[in-house]
């Protein structure tokens, strides 16, 4: 191992390991390993001729935020988090190698990925609570399955499950709590059962019946005009059959007035039997029914 390598091995009492699986004659490139956070990418190698992006590109593939290159009298520190490399006295890192880690060691801080999933969702909740006007809810949410038989009241259970499992959703059967669920589930303002999560207001609204107008036919004319705002689910809807069939689009330029208005003819076409009459001064379906 080259003399260098190992004096930076020594003072930070790191493993160094070969970055590249075979490494030809002048190439020194090493990942220097502490075994937990604070690793880095250290090369001595004679010709360095890498742009600033490709060194931050090799030390993110293997996981490490530093590349450091040791390139005459200078150690150029490149960090993925910045967009210029720093330049820092050769001899002023030989001589203070402990503290170089140290100072290091802040931009080494490579979270695991479901706890920067779980602190992005915090900060969203936060900004909801603080600048939305919304407000936290403990809610308890209570599915009831009967039937007239166990086989089929296990089928239901299963099918139930599959659903909430399709939307990152977990159910737990209440064992032994049947009768403090079910009197729980029946109109009576009672919960029985001690299981809550905490729920924004828009999040708690849509469990609420009359907050949210759904609009579902599953006829076989039934065309999809969109999405629910407040529950996400489908609009299907055979506009014949409603009280009042008539439409309008109305919308901000460039919102997609005109594709709506494509992609109603369109299914209209294809799913019903409908007969078609377009009045067009501006002649934008004209491509459509060429």
């Amino acid at each position: 191992m080259n003399e260098h390598i190992s004096l930076w091995a020594k003072q930070t009492g790191v493993l160094p390991v070969n970055l590249l699986h075979c490494q030809n004659a002048g190439v020194l490139k090493y990942a220097m390993l502490d075994g937990d956070i604070n690793n880095f990418c250290l090369d001595y190698s004679e010709n360095q001729d890498m742009d600033a992006d490709a060194y931050k590109q090799q030390a993110w593939s293997s996981n490490m935020r530093n590349y450091i290159c040791v390139a005459g009298d200078d150690v150029m520190l490149y960090s993925v988090g910045e967009n210029s490399p720093e330049r820092i006295s050769k001899s002023l890192v030989l001589n203070n190698m402990e503290k170089f880690y140290q100072y290091i060691s802040p931009k080494q801080d490579v979270l695991p990925s479901d706890l920067v999933t779980y602190g992005e969702e915090a900060k969203n909740l936060l900004e909801d609570l603080q600048s939305r006007n919304e407000r936290m809810f403990l809610v308890t949410v209570l599915v009831m399955n009967t039937a007239k038989k166990r086989q089929k009241l296990d089928n239901n259970i299963f099918q139930v499950q599959g659903i909430a499992q399709k939307y990152n959703c977990s159910l737990k059967q209440l064992d032994y709590q049947q009768e403090a669920a079910l009197m729980s589930c029946i109109p009576l303002g009672v919960n029985r059962i001690e299981i809550q999560r905490g729920l924004t207001t828009s999040s708690t609204a849509i469990f609420v019946p009359f907050t949210t107008q759904e609009l579902f036919d599953n006829g076989k004319e039934s065309l999809y005009y969109g999405l629910n705002a407040l529950s996400n689910n489908l609009i299907m809807v055979d506009r014949k059959k409603l009280k009042n069939p008539n439409g309008l689009i109305l919308g901000t330029p460039g919102s997609g007035k005109s594709f709506s208005a494509k992609r109603e003819i369109c299914n209209a076409f294809l799913v019903t039997d409908d007969d078609i009459i377009i009045c067009d001064p501006e002649c934008e379906v004209r491509h459509e029914v060429a």
